[in-house]
């Protein structure tokens, strides 16, 4: 990863939109910036500082690394050149872009990206069931891993935007895979 590439993670991310899988430990408008914790090695490893104290901290001593070796592209996932700024107006057009990008994310693994575990209750407290699902339970703790995207200059203005998806444990009828949709501050 180039010092560049390095750089551009390190930046204040607020989550705009997230999904139900995820919605519980990642909430909409929280901010976050990540740190380099190796900064004189040559492989980076990330940590998640919070900027306010959540209530649950799925990254809690968590470090993130760099993997993959594709490239993605937001047009070619998405259809779009641009998102606009994220607003009461857009909410739409962001859980579209939610949506296109876990399905390619799970069809392409290999896509360039940060990966590490957290841990994360497998449903929210007071989730509801679908019919037929298995009987309620509730919520244990477990490790899945999580990858972190991140899409430069594709949000109004030149904002990035990161994509953040995890495979949530299949033991639960109430979790699914997850993602996240936040936009950086250039």
């Amino acid at each position: 990863m180039t010092p560049a590439a390095i750089n551009s993670w390190s930046r204040n991310w607020t989550i705009v939109s997230a999904d139900l899988d995820l919605a519980h430990v990642m909430l909409p408008l929280s901010s976050f910036r990540l740190e380099n914790v190796n900064p004189a090695g040559k492989d980076p490893a990330f940590r998640v500082l919070h900027n306010q104290t959540p209530t649950l901290d799925c990254f809690a001593d968590s470090v993130l690394v760099p993997v993959g070796n594709q490239q993605a592209n937001f047009y070619d996932i998405t259809k779009k050149e641009q998102l606009p700024l994220y607003g009461l107006d857009t909410v739409g057009e962001y859980i579209d872009v939610l949506d296109s990008m876990g399905r390619y994310m799970m069809q392409n693994p290999g896509v360039q990206c940060l990966q590490g575990v957290i841990k994360v209750p497998c449903h929210a407290h007071g989730a509801k069931y679908a019919p037929g699902t298995a009987q309620h339970h509730a919520p244990s703790t477990v490790n899945t891993t999580v990858n972190l995207y991140q899409f430069a200059g594709v949000v109004e203005g030149s904002q990035p935007l990161l994509v953040i998806r995890a495979p949530l444990s299949s033991r639960c009828a109430m979790n699914g895979d997850g993602t996240v949709v936040g936009v950086g501050k250039n």
